[in-house]
């Protein structure tokens, strides 16, 4: 009997030490969307499973992750009050296609690591969608610049591969220019 009782309140204490360190609490708000210390501690593990140069580094990676939250979340509201809407498969590839990149680096991770990683890519895929949608029409890229970098590199095989890269830099202006607005007008409130 004396037995049980020890275990029980060893369970006991066990068990209260452990919620006080799973506690979790409301770090920010950006308009009436929560970010919870959940949330920071998910986004942190993703900064090391996808950058794993980020811990050999002396950085803030609280700060860093929680401008990552920010910003995702201001994606997401766009992304619903304009109804963007992608092919799953897509979807489904890039996340696999990472998935496997990780694996041969042989990392473990988790079910729920896999599925916040899958909400991140569905994220940035239908925020890109966006951002094409909005700003496709402001997209012409100068020919001529075109043409002095397929000379300068003496191939023409390139040809396409610049422009690509030439409309995606300017997607890119566009994307971080837009976010900025977003973030700007945004009531965002910190706690703790």
């Amino acid at each position: 009997m004396k037995k049980l009782l020890i275990i029980f309140l060893f369970l006991i204490n066990y068990s209260s030490s452990n919620a006080e360190n799973l506690k979790i609490y409301t770090i920010a708000s950006i308009n009436n969307t929560i970010i919870t210390s959940l949330d920071l501690d998910n986004e942190i593990e993703i900064i090391k499973i996808l950058d794993s140069n980020v811990i050999s580094q002396k950085i803030d990676l609280k700060k860093i992750a929680l401008n990552n939250l920010i910003k995702e979340n201001l994606k997401k509201n766009e992304i619903q009050k304009n109804k963007i809407t992608i092919d799953e498969k897509i979807i489904l590839d890039q996340h696999t296609k990472l998935l496997k990149d990780l694996k041969k680096n042989n990392l473990i991770i988790s079910e729920n690591t896999k599925d916040i990683i899958y909400s991140k890519i569905k994220t940035e895929t239908l925020w890109n969608q966006f951002i094409v949608d909005k700003y496709s029409w402001q997209l012409g890229i100068n020919m001529q610049e075109v043409k002095k970098k397929v000379d300068d590199n003496n191939s023409l095989n390139d040809i396409n591969l610049i422009i690509k890269n030439e409309k995606n830099k300017k997607l890119n202006v566009y994307s971080k220019n837009y976010l900025e607005n977003l973030q700007k007008k945004a009531l965002i409130k910190f706690y703790k």
